[in-house]
């Protein structure tokens, strides 16, 4: 048996009982346009049915939903209107899918292994799960909440709720949404307050396409991960940005410009962000958070750079904190007084963003490959 089935396994009898009821509707759906009449708001409905089907299919071992009920939602929202008699093969074909699908599910339901995962602890990391779908957030909740608390959200709104109550390690969060999409949410999320900035987002979508990701980027998501989702990759994402989520950088650089780019960059790959503007404010930082990264302009008002990381030196408790300096200064004795200081890293501007965060990512024990 493969890792997925592993699982999936626990996870089907509660996917069983919506696919019935999903399967239920299909059926009378197929009947209208067998009869040659579909009702106009039947057409809706079914469109917003066959998207969250060919979401979730193939995750529960079931490619031929997936196929079938992405055929018949292309042909539903072609623009044209669509005719009965051509749209009967394509349901006929997704109430087969989901027929099969049935029959294996409650195949599968006799074995004592198919149940519900035990309850969650409060003391776990909490995961905020948003999703129209009641499949995908039981789904998401049986994943994972034997090692974390999963709390869920039918839509954006009652989410921004919830993440400002309870303030999540992480988000999980759907792109098609009724009221508010999920990069709405997101974009929100980001402007709620300081908390909301730091929150791994990663978006679950049927959208593939460069530019939805670009636009998921941009807006702040962490991650971004196509349905039908696959666990394996779904549970090791969450658990790498959870892991980055407990590591603080303090980016320190007088131009604003340089510190915002890096502090999105940061925060996008997972990790908390703490900025300063000057070297004394970064000294009164480090001395307060304890960062597990310090990114130092090398030429800063007050304390400069150089004179940061002495003092960040001398002491016990700042003295293992890895330091990267941000400079204009290129020539060999400024680099060579760099190391001989202390500093672990050396990036001279200008400078590719990705690279400082690579480094940055490497400096603080992941490597590379895991940025985003």
């Amino acid at each position: 048996m493969s890792n997925s089935d592993d699982l999936l396994k626990p996870l089907r009898g509660l996917y069983l009982a919506q696919l019935r009821e999903r399967a239920g509707t299909v059926e009378t759906f197929l009947a209208h346009c067998r009869a040659g009449s579909v009702p106009s708001g039947e057409l809706t409905i079914m469109a917003g049915l066959a998207h969250k089907l060919a979401g979730s299919g193939t995750t529960y071992g079931f490619p031929l939903i997936t196929q079938t009920a992405r055929s018949l939602e292309e042909a539903l929202i072609s623009g044209s209107a669509p005719d009965a008699a051509a749209l009967t093969p394509l349901v006929e074909s997704l109430a087969h899918a989901c027929a099969q699908a049935l029959l294996a599910i409650e195949r599968d339901s006799a074995d004592p292994a198919v149940r519900t995962a035990p309850p969650s602890s409060s003391a776990k990391p909490l995961i905020l799960a948003v999703d129209d779908d009641p499949v995908v957030r039981e789904t998401v909740s049986s994943l994972f909440d034997r090692d974390f608390e999963v709390v869920t959200a039918p839509d954006g709104e009652a989410a921004l709720k919830l993440a400002a109550a309870r303030e999540p390690r992480l988000v999980l969060v759907d792109q098609t949404m009724p009221n508010m999409t999920g990069l709405e949410f997101v974009t929100a999320l980001r402007k709620s307050g300081p908390a909301g900035k730091d929150i791994p987002v990663i978006m679950l979508t049927a959208k593939g396409k460069a530019q939805d990701v670009v636009s998921a980027l941009a807006a702040g998501v962490s991650d971004y991960i196509v349905k039908p989702l696959a666990p394996e990759e779904l549970t090791a994402k969450v658990r790498d940005l959870l892991h980055r989520s407990g590591r603080t950088v303090l980016i320190a650089d007088d131009d604003p410009a340089i510190r915002d780019l890096l502090a999105y960059k940061f925060r996008l790959a997972g990790v908390r962000v703490i900025t300063a503007s000057d070297g004394e404010e970064a000294w009164r930082l480090t001395t307060e958070y304890r960062p597990h990264l310090a990114v130092l302009d090398r030429m800063m008002p007050g304390l400069d750079g150089v004179a940061v990381l002495r003092k960040m030196r001398e002491r016990a408790e700042t003295r293992e904190i890895p330091v990267m300096f941000l400079t204009a200064l290129r020539q060999e004795k400024d680099i060579l007084e760099g190391f001989r200081t202390g500093v672990s890293d050396y990036v001279i501007k200008p400078f590719l963003p990705e690279e400082v965060l690579a480094r940055g990512l490497r400096l603080l024990g992941f490597d590379q490959g895991e940025g985003t």
